[in-house]
């Protein structure tokens, strides 16, 4: 079952049972909640699943997002909204890609695709990616120190092991971060990341 079919069951089910309570409201509150209902969202009911998605954009869809590891073979699925992450070993579980992620035992850190351009996951906040932000990068041994000034960002992580593997292996290709601090400036940049 796709997740819009579940969203529209779930729906559907919240529907059913606000009509079972509904049916045994005392008249006249029940005409009142019908006439309430019909001017908040056209339905007597309460909002369908296509007046949630059209009228108020609240597709869950949206709030899940594919994400792929940017140094090992490892996806994710992730619910901005709730924090809940599923990982894979395989590309099969996503439906589509919306962007990378990083993750160490303290840190979990996503960049994604949206409609506004790149935004930025980490600690359950959600950031938009700016050309006006102070980000920087400093390598200390085999630690760097990536920040972002303007929202109080700290990352200490380990230097990728992965830098310089193989022909595809370069520091952009296997630390997000550097990435980022490199190409952050760079409209190219914002047009990957921009649906």
């Amino acid at each position: 079952m796709s997740e819009e079919q579940v969203a529209r069951t779930l729906n559907q089910a919240r529907r059913d049972l606000g009509i079972k309570y509904k049916n045994a409201t005392p008249q006249p509150l029940r005409d009142y909640i019908y006439e309430v209902n019909m001017r908040r969202y056209g339905d007597k009911l309460d909002p369908t699943y296509d007046y949630l998605i059209k009228v108020k954009r609240k597709s869950n869809m949206d709030k899940i997002i594919g994400i792929s590891n940017i140094e090992i073979y490892e996806f994710c699925k992730l619910n901005l909204e709730t924090g809940e992450k599923k990982f894979f070993d395989d590309y099969s579980g996503i439906e589509k890609f919306d962007g990378f992620y990083f993750k160490d035992r303290e840190n979990f850190f996503v960049i994604f695709a949206s409609e506004e351009g790149p935004k930025l996951y980490f600690k359950d906040n959600v950031y938009q990616l700016r050309k006006d932000l102070h980000i920087s990068l400093k390598e200390m041994d085999t630690v760097r120190e990536f920040r972002i000034e303007e929202y109080n960002i700290c990352i200490k992580y380990r230097t990728s092991p992965y830098i310089g593997f193989d022909v595809w292996s370069d520091q952009e290709d296997v630390d997000l971060f550097y990435q980022i601090e490199q190409s952050y400036k760079n409209d190219e940049y914002y047009k990957k990341f921009t649906k």
